[in-house]
């Protein structure tokens, strides 16, 4: 027997009640705290049709003939009006950065980040993102990577992850999509929106048993975080040289969209 159905099996023994000795099926909820007792990432270990019946929508209707001229991988959701949302969102970022500001912009799909001074594009990198990295974030846990329209705000010089700067999420349009699915019954009453999101480098503890060198935590085909963007220890150095640090006022916007700043995903 797995760990897992030890766990589960373990809650709903606990759920019997002396009143009708009558064993419960644990809730969600129930199951959740469990696992993360125990250590465990409830989102990875369940099988992906479960952590995600919409995904799993998602997915069929991107693999329909003529519904993905962007050649995108399968689950990313292609339609007209979002890449016309997220096209947007790049422009307005770009439009930020061209009176002598700076702004990130995020291409999930392409796992890459654009840094664009004064309207110009200056510098990309090659990102990893959260292990599930098609759609968009809605609680914590999820292991996705948000969309929308952020901040830098932060930066914590001794990160377990080399360095790390802190990314605005949730913003006020996550906020109110979380409280329209809680209102819509589509998340658990024990889901938070969470945060912690960051742009940071390679994991100390992962690095320690690999010898793969600098890009293994940024790596195209590597999506190891539970939402955050991961670049490469010395790709990560190098941008906050190219962009400063959040401080005495100064303020770095960052757009994370799910596809739109190329035509081809192939």
């Amino acid at each position: 027997m797995r760990l897992r159905d030890l766990v589960l099996l373990a809650v709903g023994a606990s759920a019997i009640t002396s009143a009708s000795l009558e064993a419960r099926k644990p809730s969600e909820c129930t199951k959740r705290w469990t696992y993360k007792l125990f250590g465990l990432d409830f989102y990875h270990l369940i099988k992906e049709s479960e952590r995600d019946k919409f995904g799993v929508a998602y997915v069929e209707e991107a693999e329909k003939p003529g519904n993905n001229p962007l050649g995108l991988k399968r689950g990313y959701h292609f339609s007209e009006e979002e890449l016309k949302k997220f096209s947007l969102w790049a422009d307005n970022c770009i439009d930020y950065s061209k009176n002598k500001n700076c702004c990130l912009v995020v291409d999930k799909a392409a796992r890459q980040l654009d840094i664009y001074l004064d309207g110009n594009k200056v510098q990309s990198y090659p990102v990893g993102l959260g292990r599930d990295p098609y759609l968009d974030k809605q609680v914590q846990g999820d292991l996705r990577t948000p969309e929308g329209n952020y901040w830098i705000t932060g930066f914590n010089p001794n990160s377990q992850y080399h360095k790390s700067l802190k990314v605005s999420y949730p913003n006020h349009e996550d906020k109110k999509e979380f409280q329209q699915l809680r209102k819509e019954g589509k998340i658990q009453s024990c889901d938070s929106i969470g945060g912690d999101i960051y742009l940071h480098g390679e994991s100390k503890k992962l690095k320690s048993k690999s010898d793969q060198g600098e890009d293994r935590a940024a790596d195209k085909a590597t999506d190891w975080t539970h939402g955050c963007i991961a670049l490469s220890n010395n790709n990560l150095d190098d941008l906050i040289r190219k962009i400063g640090l959040p401080k005495n006022g100064r303020k770095v916007k960052m757009t994370i969209i799910r596809y739109g700043t190329k035509k081809d995903y192939r």
